[in-house]
């Protein structure tokens, strides 16, 4: 008898969450020997050695990126933890700072519009998903400009909605349903990243009640827009609308 959707679901996220965790061990070791050798080695024998010393320690942190991203992923396919209130302000702070060598190397500038409200959710998820989405900013930013980086929120009903526009390469509207997509690489290898960012942070927002879209043009820039569920007024909320 075949299983019901909801428990084929449920196994099929505690797989990937439990795959990505037991893979990260390995290959960060295996990337943390290549990258000694490459250390050890680089300007030792020649001007060959050293070509495939350099595509070694690139696949060395491509390794390393898409080991991240695949443990991301599946913790955020894991099933979701109890909800409780929230900063978002706080979890937007929290979020910036494994991203502190980007934005400084870089240069980016991120400005938040208006205050982020307070909200029952999995604080850790959400965290997860302003990362992904400013990381993704970053990284698609043109070639020698400094990204520009707004987070804006505003109460609708009985969802707020949050939007993150950036000014960087953009995409052709015939690809934005795609970018979706685990491994998803419109722009080609040459960008850094995993392919699982904007999959990971659509994860964080459905497994919330929550809906994603995107709306970009090329050489223009690129919104991201998602919406969380207001569920009740946890006591010491605040709601910074007028």
């Amino acid at each position: 008898m075949p299983l019901p959707c909801d428990v084929l679901a449920r196994h099929l996220k505690e797989f990937t969450a439990r795959a990505g965790h037991d893979l990260c061990g390995p290959l960060n070791q295996a990337s943390s020997l290549a990258a000694l050798f490459v250390q050890r080695y680089r300007g030792q024998i020649d001007s060959d050695a050293d070509a495939i010393l350099g595509h070694l320690s690139t696949s060395a942190h491509r390794m390393n990126e898409l080991v991240d991203g695949l443990r991301k992923y599946g913790e955020a396919a894991s099933p979701l933890p109890p909800l409780a209130p929230a900063d978002l302000n706080q979890i937007l702070l929290t979020a910036l700072r494994p991203l502190r060598v980007s934005i400084e190397k870089t240069g980016a500038v991120i400005n938040t519009l208006s205050p982020l409200p307070m909200l029952e959710v999995a604080a850790d998820r959400i965290r997860m998903l302003f990362e992904a989405v400013i990381s993704n900013a970053i990284q698609y930013s043109k070639p020698e400009t400094a990204p520009r980086i707004a987070i804006e929120a505003y109460r609708e009903g009985d969802c707020w909605c949050f939007s993150v526009c950036d000014e960087g390469v953009g995409i052709d509207p015939e690809h934005i349903e795609s970018v979706f997509l685990p491994f998803r690489r419109l722009h080609g290898r040459a960008w850094p990243g995993s392919g699982l960012g904007l999959s990971t942070a659509q994860l964080v927002v459905e497994s919330h009640d929550g809906k994603m879209h995107i709306e970009s043009s090329k050489d223009v820039g690129t919104k991201v827009a998602f919406t969380l569920p207001f569920r009740s007024d946890p006591q010491g909320s605040y709601d910074p609308q007028p």
